[in-house]
């Protein structure tokens, strides 16, 4: 089977209050590719102290990430990553869905 060639996609994990959340986790639940089921989860990525993190996932694909708005809260969302090398999550997240 062929590799997928990746994009890495940054951002910064913030809460209600608009601050950072040091070393929260992103969770990469599902990633879909033409409708088809190609990476299943969930794939959990860390940020640094900072709240930064990258998550790699295949170029041109949907994916499902439940990310974190609070201590105690977490958000799913469904977003189309580019077929490009790098992208920033704030980009996608405004063509992004509930699933």
């Amino acid at each position: 089977m062929p590799s997928l060639e990746t994009c890495t996609i940054s951002t910064i994990v913030y809460d209600n209050a608009g601050q950072p959340i040091p070393n929260a986790r992103v969770t990469v639940l599902q990633t879909f590719k033409a409708g088809v089921l190609i990476m299943g989860g969930p794939k959990v990525y860390q940020a640094n102290d900072d709240g930064e993190v990258e998550l790699i996932v295949p170029r041109g694909s949907s994916a499902i990430l439940r990310l974190p708005i609070s201590d105690t809260q977490r958000d799913t969302i469904k977003v189309q990553i580019p077929d490009a090398a790098t992208a920033a999550l704030e980009e996608l997240v405004s063509a992004a869905s509930v699933p």
